[in-house]
C-alpha cells in the first residue's frame, strides 16, 4: 500500500469514528446521562477524531508538504478510540459496579491514552512542517495565485490552534500524572480545545477551503479579524481559567476572552456568508457551513449571557450548541464536500439534507423550550426538550448511515 493509501485509509478511519461518536453523543444526551460523559463523546469522540482525520489529509498540503509519518493515522487511531471511551465510561455511561475497574481509573486510562494519541499527532505535524512553521510556503496552485497571501495569513493561525492543542494535551496528561501546568480541571481543557483548537481550526481552514469549494472571494481584511480574534480570545480563557473560576481579578480576562471570540465567530458568518452568496452554484454542504455559523453565533451569545451571570438554565445545553450547532452542522457541510451524497445513490442528497435538519433542528427545539422553561420545566417543556433530542438522535443517524454508505461505495 503507498503511503498516500495508508494516509488516506487512516484518515478515513477517523472521520468514520468520529460518525459514530456523534451518535453516541446524542444518545448520551437523550438518556440524560451526565454531561461530562456527552462532552467527551461529542469533543474528544466526535469533534476531534474527525478533526484529526481532515488534519492529516489537508494540512500537509496546506504548507507544501507530504505527511512524514504516513502510519501515524493509523496508529493514533486506537489510541483516541479506546481514551475516548474510557473517558465516557468514567463519566457514568455505564454503572460503576459493572466495570472490572474503578471509574477513576477509567478516566485516568483514558486520559492517557486520549493524550498519548494527540501527542503522537503533533509531532507527526511537527515534524511534516518543521521547516515551514509559519505556513510562507503555501502550495496555491498558479491558477489561484490571488488567493496566497489569504493562504499564508490562514496558514499562520494553524499552528497557533496545534499550540492550544499541545497546552490542553500537556494539561490532561497532567491530570493524572500531578504535573504543573496551566489548567487543571477537565471543563477547562475542554474550552480550550474547543475554542483554542477546534474553532480556530474552523476559522483558519475555512480561509483557506471554503473559497474553494464555493469559487467565490471574500475581502481579505475580514478574515484577518476573524484569525487574530480567534487567536487571542482562547489566551485569555486560559488565563481565567489559571487564575480561578469566580477570582474577581479575573473578570476581565474573561470579559476580553468572550468579546474577542464574539467578534471571530461574528466574522466568521460574515465571512461564510458573503462566499454563499457569491457562489455561482453552492452545493448542499455549502448550507451545512452557514448552519454551522449560525449556531456559532448562538453559542456565543448563549457562552455570553451564562458567563455574565445570566440565564444560567443555558448551562445545560450550551456544550452541545458549540460541539454540535457550531462545530457539529459545519463539520457535517464539510465532510459532505468531500464525501458528496450523491455517491450513495439518488435518496444521498436527501438523505445530507435531512441529516442536518434533523441535528439543527432537534438543537433548535431544545434551546427554545429551554428558554421557555428558565431553569422551571413542566411537563410541555420536558416534552419538547426530550424530542429535540430525539430529533438530534436521527439526525446523527442519518449523516453516520450515510457516511458509512459513501465509504463502501467509494472503496468498495
Amino acid at each position: 500500500m503507498s503511503s498516500a493509501a495508508t494516509v488516506s485509509r487512516g484518515a478515513r478511519g477517523f472521520v468514520l469514528a468520529g460518525a459514530v461518536f456523534l451518535v453516541l453523543c446524542t444518545l448520551a444526551a437523550f438518556t440524560e446521562a451526565p454531561r461530562t460523559t456527552v462532552v467527551a463523546m461529542g469533543l474528544y469522540g466526535f469533534v476531534f477524531h474527525t478533526i484529526f482525520g481532515k488534519a492529516y489529509g489537508l494540512l500537509p498540503a496546506y504548507f507544501d508538504r507530504e505527511l512524514a509519518l504516513p502510519r501515524a493515522p493509523l496508529t493514533q487511531l486506537p489510541l483516541s478510540v479506546a481514551g475516548t471511551l474510557c473517558l465516557a465510561v468514567s463519566s457514568g455511561i455505564m454503572a460503576a459496579e459493572k466495570l472490572p475497574i474503578e471509574p477513576s481509573t477509567a478516566t485516568d486510562v483514558g486520559a492517557l491514552l486520549w493524550a498519548i494519541g494527540a501527542a503522537a499527532f503533533l509531532v507527526t505535524i511537527a515534524l511534516t512542517i518543521r521547516d515551514n512553521m509559519t505556513g510562507a510556503e503555501t502550495g496555491t496552485a498558479d491558477s489561484k495565485a490571488h488567493l496566497a497571501s489569504l493562504d499564508r495569513v490562514a496558514n499562520a493561525a494553524m499552528p497557533i490552534a496545534l499550540g492550544y492543542l499541545a497546552i490542553a494535551t500537556y494539561s490532561l496528561a497532567g491530570t493524572v500524572l500531578d504535573l504543573p501546568g496551566p489548567i487543571d480541571s477537565s471543563i477547562g481543557i475542554s474550552h480550550l480545545l474547543a475554542v483554542g483548537t477546534a474553532a480556530l481550526l474552523v476559522f483558519a481552514i475555512g480561509a483557506r477551503l471554503l473559497p474553494r469549494l464555493l469559487r467565490a472571494d471574500v475581502p481579505d481584511p475580514i478574515v484577518w479579524v476573524v484569525l487574530a480574534s480567534g487567536a487571542a480570545g482562547p489566551a485569555l480563557l486560559v488565563g481565567w481559567f489559571d487564575l480561578g473560576i469566580g477570582a474577581r481579578s479575573a473578570d476581565g480576562l474573561l470579559h476580553g476572552a468572550i468579546a474577542l471570540l464574539a467578534v471571530a465567530v461574528l466574522g466568521h458568518a460574515v465571512l461564510v456568508g458573503l462566499l454563499v452568496r457569491r457562489a455561482p452554484a453552492p452545493r448542499l454542504g455549502a448550507y451545512g457551513v452557514v448552519a454551522g455559523a449560525i449556531g456559532g453565533l448562538v453559542t456565543v451569545g448563549a457562552g455570553g449571557l451564562i458567563g455574565l451571570g445570566e440565564r444560567l438554565s443555558l448551562i445545560s445545553i450550551h456544550p452541545r450548541l458549540g460541539l454540535l450547532g457550531f462545530l457539529g452542522l459545519t463539520i457535517l457541510g464539510v465532510v459532505y464536500h468531500f464525501y458528496p451524497p450523491a455517491v450513495a445513490g439518488e435518496r444521498g442528497e436527501r438523505a445530507a439534507e435531512t441529516s442536518m435538519l434533523l441535528l439543527g433542528g432537534g438543537l433548535s427545539i431544545e434551546l427554545v423550550a429551554v428558554l421557555a422553561g428558565d431553569g422551571r420545566p413542566g411537563d410541555t417543556v420536558a416534552l419538547a426538550i426530550d424530542a429535540g433530542r430525539g430529533l438530534a438522535v436521527l439526525g446523527a443517524l442519518a449523516y453516520a448511515g450515510l457516511l458509512l454508505a459513501i465509504v463502501a461505495q467509494r472503496y468498495r
